[in-house]
């Protein structure tokens, strides 16, 4: 009597492995030693992650939208969000399906998605950067980003979106979070700057590149692992 609970657990926790693989494993029913196989394949992947994604942007905004000190601008955007993510979700996936053993139109794939997922994150950030409880949250999502598009295992990408995402948050921190306009109040450069050190506002702002740049060169260090180990197999 006891196998028949412990068996369905076993076809239930297979079933599971088998969905997972099949929407999220990278090796799934493809050729390793094929690079435009692989890259097909990573693409596929990322596409998944990028719908999952675009499921939890979309319920931040709603909880957002539900919030008390929520505005009609916020049930607009979250409403527009729905339609635009179905869409671009379609798109990459017919540019992925398009041609499978064109490396070519994979990599022109690669960098849609990298893109998209680099601007929706700092989209998202941009609109909830002011909201108490949520700038935090949403910060994460910049390192998220990083972590989404280091998967496809490409030094260039990989150094393309941080630098890309390190220039936009700093332009973030300076323009709007802390207002680097009004800190500088009729001030000239020499006068601000050891003001502006002085500053808690300057400590938040170095703390957060210094964390970003860390865990940047923490994902480079696993790529470069990543990629001596699979060159390792294949020899």
């Amino acid at each position: 009597m006891q196998e028949k609970p412990n068996i369905k657990k076993h076809r239930i926790k297979t079933f599971g492995k088998e969905i997972f693989a099949k929407f999220f494993g990278f090796e799934q029913g493809i050729d390793i030693t094929d690079d435009v196989a692989v890259l097909f394949r990573k693409n596929v992947v990322i596409k998944n992650i990028i719908f999952v994604t675009n499921i939890m942007y979309s319920i931040i905004l709603l909880i957002l939208s539900f919030s008390s000190q929520s505005t009609v601008s916020d049930w607009v955007i979250t409403v527009i969000i729905y339609p635009i993510t179905y869409v671009i979700n379609k798109m990459l996936r017919k540019l992925i399906f398009l041609d499978q053993k064109d490396k070519t139109k994979q990599m022109v794939a690669m960098y849609v998605a990298s893109l998209y997922i680099f601007f929706s994150s700092v989209l998202i950030y941009a609109r909830l950067y002011n909201k108490e409880y949520f700038e935090t949250g949403a910060y994460i999502l910049m390192f998220y980003a990083v972590v989404v598009i280091s998967l496809y295992q490409e030094k260039k990408v990989l150094s393309g979106s941080f630098s890309g995402l390190l220039a936009i948050l700093t332009f973030i921190h300076l323009v709007w979070t802390y207002s680097f306009q009004d800190l500088v109040n009729g001030q000239s450069f020499f006068e601000f700057l050891p003001n502006f050190i002085a500053l808690p506002e300057f400590s938040d702002i170095l703390l957060r590149t210094l964390l970003f740049i860390l865990f940047y060169v923490l994902m480079l260090l696993s790529l470069w692992d990543s990629i001596c180990k699979k060159s390792e197999n294949l020899n």
